[in-house]
């Protein structure tokens, strides 16, 4: 990253252009939540839902909220995915 940074900061051609400096390879955020879990010792279960039957408030946004609002979350819907979800199953 150091590297990247520094390339870019000295190197005229970067001026006004975007890069994406990422780590070969790049994890998705499912791989990343798993090495997360494992190197705290969560051993528990990732839900994967189809965008259809996502609660609301977890649906992926083109922008994420401008502040943390605690009471946003809304726990009986996610139970309620994931409950449906092992029933299907």
């Amino acid at each position: 990253m150091a590297a990247a940074l520094a390339l870019a900061a000295v190197s005229g051609r970067a001026a006004g252009r975007v890069y994406n400096v990422a780590e070969v390879p790049a994890f998705t955020e499912l791989k990343w939540a798993g090495k997360i879990a494992a190197a705290t010792g969560w051993y528990g279960e990732f839900a994967l839902l189809p965008k259809e039957r996502m609660p609301a408030h977890l649906a992926p946004r083109a922008h994420p909220p401008l502040e943390f609002n605690p009471h946003k979350f809304d726990y009986a819907a996610e139970d309620a995915a994931t409950m449906s979800r092992a029933q299907a199953s």
